[in-house]
């Protein structure tokens, strides 16, 4: 699978395009690709696709020109969300990013750290063949870690088809904090927890989730 580069004598006028005789192969990190995104500045792009539901990022040494370009050996899974992702599009100031899926037919939002990277993280930790031995009332989360002020925390029940997310309420300090919530117990089929910087970047040594069955 590669990706081709043309450019066209007339500014947006798909009539007047040549191909560059240019290309890049992807075919390393991603065999059926249903997605394409440049950086404005032309000094990166981003590919999704079906076949490991990833997104993978790419830079380019010379700008726009697809034969410099080189996997950065990064990548994203976003399965947890959908596993037909089918297009993606960021944030122009890259602090975001959104894909659609064809699975669920919606459209996801992701937040991304001032590093760059993904900063989104869920974790299925209980029975998903056996929903009714995950009826869970409460959890109670302690978080260790360094910027902690600036952590958005939540913890999400799944049904089998999508997930209900909940914000944690934390009280501490930038170092440690603590936060209970109380669950639906809805008969379940597993709980997931995910983490957003609000703010500056946002260190987790520790973090310890425990739950109470109804």
């Amino acid at each position: 699978m590669k990706i081709y580069q043309y450019s066209l004598s007339t500014a947006w006028d798909i009539s007047t395009a040549s191909y560059d005789s240019k290309s890049f192969d992807i075919s390393g990190e991603e065999s059926f690709p249903s997605g394409l995104f440049f950086k404005s500045d032309g000094t990166k792009f981003y590919i999704i696709g079906f076949n490991n539901y990833k997104i993978y990022q790419y830079s380019l040494s010379t700008a726009w020109d697809i034969s410099t370009a080189s996997y950065d050996s990064k990548n994203f899974n976003v399965s947890s969300q959908d596993n037909g992702p089918s297009n993606l599009f960021f944030k122009p100031d890259g602090s975001k990013f959104y894909i659609t899926g064809i699975t669920y037919d919606s459209i996801y939002q992701f937040n991304i750290n001032p590093t760059g990277e993904v900063l989104i993280s869920e974790l299925f930790v209980f029975d998903l063949e056996n929903p009714s031995s995950n009826a869970y009332k409460s959890c109670l989360v302690s978080i260790v870690g360094t910027g902690l002020d600036n952590l958005k925390f939540y913890i999400g029940e799944y049904d089998g088809v999508s997930n209900t997310y909940s914000e944690v309420t934390l009280t501490g300090t930038s170092n440690s904090r603590t936060g209970s919530l109380t669950l639906s117990g809805d008969n379940r089929r597993g709980l997931v927890w995910k983490a957003e910087v609000d703010g500056d970047t946002v260190v987790i040594t520790k973090l310890i989730i425990t739950y109470t069955k109804w």
